[in-house]
């Protein structure tokens, strides 16, 4: 094989090219670029790069068909990059151009860069970060910087490394085993997520809970007014939100303070774990769900070479002293507490990708139906509940059961179809028995994802990825829609206000 040597064309040649660039909106710049090409020709370090570089943006610059008023116009040309940029910036506002400014923004876009890679923080933040004079991870544990972080972001500058790490599922098996053992037995404990889809690696240990005592089902908000889920009509459309930033199941926000002192996740399962030198940080707490970094803890034994473990955890100073010096492994943990009735609803949402779960719940807005962490639910309006009404002889009792705490701002009441089997929830949507290994679609083509409009959800035709298995199960795109993507700044940031 052969490679081909980087042989720039002869200056001759350019220059030649460049002469004729002598009509056009942009002549001022091509002449600039054109000086600066010569004066790298005869430059005693010539860059061949460089030379390639004012090359590639003059003939950029000449094909644009509109005025260049700034840099950034320029950088949005096919073939300029920043350094090109920063000299046709300086020379429209008539300074004199500085290399050193070339590096110094270079400089910034790679710290902005370097600042988005830690958890929570999105392209916002990390702008002002380095506005405010930060330049390296180190220099966002100083105290000046506390102020422009949430609690969540510090969470990631102090933990980023391990929060980005994958996880054999050994470690997620070990956290799962310690909970078991240091709580009230009479919480179920169940590994879910990529775990349960036999991922290799974990990208974060995700635990269910359930106890015998938490039994209330909480009911979805009513369908908004303007929404033909409203009344039964013939589509039985519900509304989906596929776009922006997603609901976080089992996550609330506004909670009371008696809520939280009445959750039996906080008390009985966070509150322990906390005694324990388990959790090392909090991203997001609700009476429901937390969301954190934990201490991979160890055995007794694991630093001898005396064959299997004792399965005896170390002392809990052990771990006191790991926390505050920093040492161990960390893992990101989020923790969730269903009622036992949505047992099934909540192993769908928890253990499917992303993609599955809005698959999932565009059936059900195809069914007429809503889905969610708790429950498979259908929505019945004003005028189902009067016709139920007239042939119940407790219409006033039933009625007043059926509102839900709705309230009169929307008439209904909503049905829950199913919530405790995994099983009977997939064939009310029509899409089958779908083993936990197989709940995995992110690898659906983006021509055959689901259309964001629910009516239009078709299960005739799919192809999942060859390590998926190959049966077909699929979605029809019937309308082009745009994601929004928002700034990763509140990613992690569903931080529960206590009021």
């Amino acid at each position: 094989m052969f490679m081909r040597r980087l042989t720039p064309t002869p200056i001759s040649c350019c220059l030649s090219r460049s002469r004729t660039y002598t009509t056009g909106h942009n002549k001022v710049i091509i002449d600039l670029l054109t000086r600066c090409l010569k004066e790298e020709d005869s430059s005693p370090t010539r860059n061949a790069y460089k030379i390639r570089s004012f090359q590639v943006a003059i003939a950029a610059v000449h094909e644009h068909d509109k005025p260049i008023r700034s840099g950034k116009e320029a950088i949005k040309l096919r073939g300029i990059g920043l350094g090109i940029a920063n000299r046709i910036d300086f020379f429209l506002q008539g300074k004199e151009y500085d290399e050193g400014v070339e590096k110094q923004a270079r400089a910034r876009l790679l710290a902005v860069e370097t600042f988005q890679k830690i958890p929570g923080i999105g392209e916002r933040t990390a702008t002002n970060l380095v506005n405010a004079g930060a330049t390296s991870i180190s220099d966002l544990r100083l105290p000046e910087y506390a102020t422009l972080l949430t609690p969540a972001q510090k969470v990631g500058v102090l933990y980023g490394d391990h929060m980005t790490r994958a996880m054999p599922r050994a470690e997620a098996e070990d956290i799962a085993a310690f909970i078991r053992d240091h709580i009230s037995r009479n919480f179920e404990v169940h590994l879910t997520g990529a775990y349960r889809r036999e991922a290799a690696d974990l990208p974060v240990v995700t635990i269910l809970l359930h106890h015998h005592q938490h039994i209330h089902v909480p009911v979805p908000p009513p369908p908004p007014l303007s929404s033909p889920s409203t009344s039964t009509t013939a589509s039985g459309k519900m509304p989906v939100r596929t776009r922006g930033r997603q609901h976080v199941p089992f996550l609330q926000v506004n909670t009371s303070a008696a809520q939280h002192s009445a959750s039996p996740l906080l008390q009985d399962v966070v509150r322990p774990l906390e005694a324990a030198c388990l959790l090392a940080a909090t991203l997001a707490a609700g009476p429901r769900k937390w969301r954190g970094v934990a201490l991979l803890p160890l055995r007794a034994d694991a630093d001898l070479n005396v064959g299997p473990s004792s399965g005896t955890w170390q002392e809990v100073g052990y771990r006191m002293r790991d926390l505050r010096a920093g040492r161990g492994k960390y893992v990101r943990l989020d923790l969730s507490l269903a009622p036992l009735k949505s047992r099934g609803a909540a192993q769908i949402v928890l253990t499917g990708d992303e993609e599955f779960v809005r698959i999932a719940r565009l059936a059900a807005a195809r069914h007429g139906m809503y889905l969610d962490e708790y429950g498979l639910w259908r929505w019945h309006s004003s005028e189902e509940a009067a016709l139920e009404s007239q042939s119940n002889a407790d219409a006033d009792a039933d009625a007043e059961r059926r509102q839900n705490a709705v309230g009169s701002a929307v008439a209904g009441y909503w049905e829950l179809v199913e919530g405790e089997s995994e099983d009977r929830i997939l064939d009310e949507l029509e899409l089958g028995s779908i083993a936990p290994y197989r709940r995995n679609f992110r690898f659906l083509t983006s021509k055959k994802r689901a259309s964001a409009r629910a009516g239009t959800f078709n299960l005739s035709w799919a192809t999942l990825a060859d390590d998926v298995d190959s049966d077909v199960l699929t979605a029809r795109r019937g309308r082009q829609t745009e994601g929004v993507n928002e700034d990763g700044d509140a990613a992690v940031e569903g931080v529960d206000q206590t009021t």
